[in-house]
């Protein structure tokens, strides 16, 4: 027996038996999850370059007499359209109006828009309540007819259900103004009068409004008179600038892709230019070769593109495309910068006068689809297992039928996180780039998309070996309705008959939403599914270690459940999403502490994956800043919970056994070791505001021939920045066997434990194949791992691993 003790603060004891094996520890819990939010992907690990290939943005215009709030409005054949996740006016300034007709149609874009008219408006200004006026709305996800007044604040009125089309569709709004008096039609069907007595609003403009998200209207009309929605300023794609005093077209009726393509007429020089994601400027390093294509046709026989600096002064590289015609053909060059400039621009002007269309522009370098700086970060966290799904899979033109051929001639799709998203990078390149980083790959499917469609995809990504793929993403997650669930689980099954015969080793994900609280619907998804999905998704809110402590019962509850339901089951839970708010030392002390959950829950969660796998700096629609990878152009640096999760990943031991602790304030542990039992980790958080010191009670094991401890540990709101990027980053030492072990106060630390003799860290047997072996209530399953590179033992062999 074994005492190892370390004196700062009140001692505690570690008691571990390295003999008593309570479980194997999966090899796939060091995931992580990728989506395109916030760019992750389109604007970060996509090598391109350009952000707008498409010029589908909407160009940013003035709308002649009216004035926008909030947001920027656009216009788009003779229709203005908002679109947004939050909120935008535009109130028409030429007119007052205290007795009339005022009518429009409106097309809700997002379910969870609520929009149409606001009237009788005085005082605007930017904010969601920001104007006094009445509000006379349709909310697309209740199905419903809102009237609200707003006195800069909101007092509803009342809000009531209606037969009408809530999503795509569009529905005619009228409304007759008499003072404070409103009659509402419907599609020209009445549907209320209302008088206010209160304090009433008797005239001021009118105004379009639209309230959580994207929606457009056309056909507006005051009394008897059209009021037309025109642009004032060049019609340019709003990731563009122009150069010039040339004529610009955003044109919708000749696209090569998607909806639109970008017209250029008017003399030699007349062009456009673009800055990247955000406007921040392209990365351009001197000598290295940038890859240029596009599809052009016009009458001007000539471009040229070129990179310059920000402000056009000075260029580094110039080339010229000759022989565009009159239809759509693709043209590839390559521009070589002469000097390196981190914030730099890419432009494409006429050569001679006359006039280009052009549509999906690239710039790229060698290693595109996948930025290699980004890639290095990826293969150095050494990710077991890389989850690509999310709320961007629940859009609904996000279907398989678009992401598969060439990648520059794919149809763009209008995404949940950003409308104008790219199929430049989709679900092939994930996979791809899975295996190139040596992740296990697994997928998230629309539960809407068309089998024949997925099938064709899953057979051009065959030779990626895929075997893991879910169904859907966060099903139900905004009702609890016994009919939502149904609908699920008929096209789980739908894609399931469709899938499993061709792909019969495939493992299957499931994406109901878990509510333990609703017994009944989770049984009746259960028995649903039962033999027919291996996995269940689970997403709990991990931002702290207090609360990731807590899911351990949840999951418990899950498994327990699952074998009340059914004690032959082979269901098991998969968390393929840890969420929080943040990517400080908190959020990777939580991290730390799940994984220890996972391991003691003996084989039950054996695949694992916080979000998000990266985000760009400063970058975030959505609240969710909780990026592991951090970047911009030029530059990458690693967040905390990217260290928790390497310093977990690279000293995985596959067995788990037996520790206790006299004292668990604020501590959190497991104990695994090798095979042969002379490799024992120990991965101890102390997510206390004070150092402590273990009294390690160890038994089972061999005499200690050295001991590594690696520990992240800082403030619980630290977090890296591009000046200091390493500021919170594991610290790594020896310690003298029979010398202090410390636990620094919020702190992640793994102690590496060698006995005499060790030599590598321990695979699993060759036989019986080529995985671990999984035990669920007396029956075995196989999967497969990954192993990082390094020197191994396997069957009484070295084995090297690169």
């Amino acid at each position: 027996m074994i005492f190892i003790v370390c004196s700062t603060a009140a001692a505690q004891t570690l008691t571990v038996d390295a003999s008593k094996v309570l479980c194997r520890v999966e090899p796939l819990i060091y995931g992580a999850g990728a989506e395109d939010v916030n760019h992750e992907i389109y604007g970060g690990l996509y090598d391109q370059k350009i952000f707008g290939e498409g010029f589908e943005e909407p160009a940013p215009i003035k709308i002649k007499g009216f004035r926008a709030y909030d947001e920027q409005w656009t216009v788009t054949s003779g229709m203005a359209q908002l679109q947004t996740s939050s909120h935008g006016k535009l109130i028409y300034t030429a007119q007052q109006i205290s007795n009339g007709d005022v009518e429009v149609e409106v097309r809700m874009d997002d379910i969870n828009a609520i929009a149409g008219f606001i009237v009788n408006v005085s005082s605007p200004g930017n904010g969601a309540d920001a104007f006094n006026g009445y509000e006379v709305a349709l909310n697309a996800r209740k199905g419903s007819f809102v009237l609200g007044k707003h006195q800069q604040n909101w007092q509803p009125i009342s809000d009531t259900q209606m037969d009408f089309n809530p999503l795509g569709e569009w529905n005619k709004l009228r409304v007759t103004i008499n003072g404070a008096k409103l009659t509402i039609y419907l599609n020209d069907e009445l549907i209320k009068e209302y008088t206010d007595t209160n304090n009433p609003l008797k005239s001021g403009y009118i105004g379009l409004r639209s309230y959580g998200g994207s929606a457009t209207f056309r056909n507006l009309r005051i009394d008897d008179t059209p009021i037309a929605f025109e642009g004032e300023g060049p019609s340019i794609s709003g990731m563009w600038t122009a150069i010039g005093e040339g004529e610009f077209k955003h044109d919708d009726s000749q696209p090569f892709t998607g909806k639109f393509s970008q017209m250029i007429a008017g003399p030699s020089g007349t062009g456009l230019f673009n800055k990247g994601l955000n406007r921040w400027g392209i990365g351009i390093q001197k000598d290295e070769r940038l890859r240029v294509s596009l599809y052009m046709k016009g009458n001007a026989g000539k471009v040229q593109v070129a990179l310059q600096s920000a402000d056009g002064e000075k260029e580094y590289a110039r080339t010229e495309i000759e022989g565009i015609g009159t239809e759509w053909k693709r043209f590839d060059t390559e521009l070589f910068p002469n000097d390196t400039d981190p914030t730099g621009r890419f432009t494409l002007e006429l050569a001679e006068e006359g006039n280009v269309w052009v549509d999906q522009v690239l710039l790229c370098t060698d290693s595109y689809p996948f930025r290699s700086d980004l890639t290095e970060a990826f293969r150095q966290e050494h990710l077991t297992f890389l989850r690509y799904g999310g709320t961007m899979v629940n859009a609904r033109e996000y279907m398989t039928r678009n992401m598969i051929g060439s990648r520059l001639e794919r149809q763009p799709y209008y995404g949940h996180w950003y409308r104008y998203a790219t199929n430049g990078f989709a679900i092939p390149e994930f996979v791809e780039f899975a295996r190139l980083i040596g992740t296990e790959p697994c997928f998230a499917l629309n539960i809407e998309d068309n089998p024949e469609d997925v099938l064709a995809m899953l057979r051009e990504i065959e030779p990626f070996q895929l075997r893991y793929i879910e169904i859907g993403n966060e099903e139900n997650i905004g009702s609890s309705a016994r009919s939502s669930y149904e609908h699920y689980v008929e096209r789980y099954l739908t894609l399931y008959n469709a899938i499993h015969p061709v792909y019969p080793d495939l493992k299957f994900v499931n994406a109901a939403w878990w509510r333990p609280g609703e017994v009944a619907t989770m049984k009746y998804v259960f028995d649903s599914l039962d033999g027919k999905c291996d996995f269940w998704d689970y997403h709990p809110w991990t931002e702290t270690p207090q609360q990731a402590k807590e899911i351990e019962a949840e999951i418990e509850q899950m498994k327990n459940l699952f074998l009340q339901w059914n004690p032959q089951t082979t269901m098991r839970c998969a968390i393929l999403e840890e969420n929080g708010n943040t990517h400080d030392v908190a959020r990777a002390l939580a991290h730390a502490v799940m994984l220890n959950v996972v391991r003691r829950a003996g084989g039950f969660v054996p695949l694992d994956s916080p979000a998000n796998a990266l985000q760009p700096y400063k970058q975030n629609d959505n609240g969710w800043d909780q990026g592991q990878i951090f970047f911009y152009p030029t530059k990458v640096w690693m967040q905390p919970p990217y260290y928790a999760q390497q310093m977990a990943a690279t000293n995985h031991q596959p067995l788990l056994v037996e520790s206790s602790c006299n004292n668990n304030s604020n501590l959190d542990y497991t104990a695994t070791r090798n095979e042969a039992g002379d490799t024992l980790v120990l991965h101890v958080v102390n997510y206390s505001s004070s150092a402590k010191s273990l009294t390690l009670n160890l038994s089972g094991f061999g005499d200690i021939r050295s001991i590594q401890s690696y520990s992240l540990s800082g403030t619980s709101e630290g977090e890296n920045t591009p000046g200091r990027p390493t500021h919170f980053a594991p610290v790594e030492s020896s310690v003298t066997p029979g010398k202090k072990l410390l636990l620094r106060s919020y702190s992640y630390t793994v102690f590496v434990i060698a006995a005499e003799g060790a030599s590598g860290v321990l695979l699993p047997p060759s036989s019986p194949g080529s995985g671990e072996i999984y035990d669920l209530n007396g029956r075995q399953m196989v999967f497969h791992y990954h192993i990082p590179s390094g020197i191994y033992i396997q069957d009484g062999r070295k084995v090297s691993i690169k």
